[in-house]
Parts: structure tokens; sequence; C-alpha cells
């Protein structure tokens, strides 16, 4: 079997950032870790996670945060056939104002930006889990508290809207939300039981993908899009 190239383009929950700490989960325990390892030989797995990246949104004081600047680069290093975009918690962020039909407006130009950087790889949008409800308690450091938007209640429409925003653009879709859930520890971040779920959900799609046949049947959990 010809080697897949997948690369996975996402914010500090592709990183492996621990919940409450800073501090980085080891490259097997983060998803795109446990990605690879169930996958096996026949895939290469690139993870390419920056703490902090949006969609499209610049981050005013620091560079380097708005994905769909960055994603063409990472496209062009990795030369995947499969790109899974997993951005847009950092959207809600109050310095954006952004709401969650924002980010996955976002979201869909990440598709159209990956589509025209390599045509012939599939993607596949991943909403991210819905933040906890003490995610605007959380201070300066994550910075999610919004006086205009309750961005908790607003988090929980993130499977929603990037399942519309998928449909739209045709892409394969995943919500995160359906295997996983923020840590308690700081209301955003996964910890290692939900990145490993997460990671096995993600490889069940990928091979329903590259693999169709029975046992990887529903690996999109019904609602891929071609």
């Amino acid at each position: 079997m010809m080697e897949r190239t997948i690369l996975c383009f996402g914010d500090s929950n592709t990183w492996g950032f621990v919940p409450g700490t800073g501090a980085r989960h080891d490259r097997e325990k983060r998803w795109p870790g446990v990605l690879a390892a169930h996958l096996g030989g026949g895939y290469r797995v690139v993870e390419d996670g920056v703490n902090g990246r949006t969609t499209v949104r610049d981050d005013p004081e620091e560079d380097g945060k708005n994905g769909l600047r960055q994603l063409p680069a990472a496209i062009l290093r990795a030369g995947p056939d499969l790109v899974i975009l997993a951005l847009g918690a950092n959207d809600l962020k109050r310095v954006y104002n952004a709401t969650a039909r924002m980010a996955a407006e976002g979201a869909g130009q990440l598709i159209e930006a990956a589509r025209a950087a390599r045509p012939e790889a599939a993607v596949l949008l991943l909403a991210p889990a819905p933040f906890g409800p003490g995610i605007a308690d959380r201070g300066p450091r994550y910075n999610f508290r919004n006086p205009e938007i309750d961005t908790y209640r607003e988090s929980l429409r993130f499977g929603a809207e990037y399942a519309r925003v998928a449909r739209l653009k045709g892409a394969h879709f995943l919500n995160a939300g359906d295997f996983a859930a923020a840590s308690d520890a700081d209301s955003l971040h996964l910890d290692e039981k939900d990145h490993l779920r997460l990671g096995e959900a993600v490889a069940r799609a990928v091979k329903g993908l590259f693999e169709p046949g029975p046992a990887a049947r529903g690996g999109l959990n019904g609602h891929g899009h071609k």
C-alpha cells in the first residue's frame, strides 16, 4: 500500500497543551500521535499545532497566529493526501470578538485555501470541542471573558456551525465534541484520556476515507461529505 501523508493543522490542542499548566503532553499521548499509532504502517502523520492559532484572525500582540497565512506553507512542506483542520477555539477570545459561526466561516476559508494549495488532497474539518462552563473565569492568560458574548454557550454551537460549513464546502467532517471534552482544570484543553478518545475517532475517520470496507464504515460518525 502506498504511504499516505496526513497533515494535522491546529492549535494548542493539536500541540498538546496540558490543561492548566502549559506543559506539553508527550508525543504519543497527543491526538496526532494516537492517530499515528492506530493507523500503523502505510501512513505518515505530520503534526503542526501552534498555541493560540486562529482560523483567519491576526493576534494584535503576537505574529504567527493566523492559520490562513500559515496553511499554504504547511501544506507545501508536508505534501499531504489529507489535511485535517482543527482550528477555531481561539477565535472566541475577547480580542477577536467572534462567534462560533464566524469561527466556522474562517474554517471555511481554510478549506478553500487547502484545496487551492493541494487540489488532490482530501480535507477533514474537525470542530473544536466545546469549552467548559468556567472558561470566562480563567483569567488573562486565556482571555475568553467577553461582556458581549457568552463564550461557553457560544462554544456549544461549534459542532452545528462547523457541520454546516463542511456541507457547504464539500469537506469531510468530524465533531471533536462527540468524543472529547475540555478539562475542568482550565475549561479549554484536553487531558490524556480525551486526546486518546479523539485520536482514536480521527483514526477511524481516516480509515473510512482510505480503507473503505465493513471495518471502517461509520468512521466519520455519519457526517462525511465528499
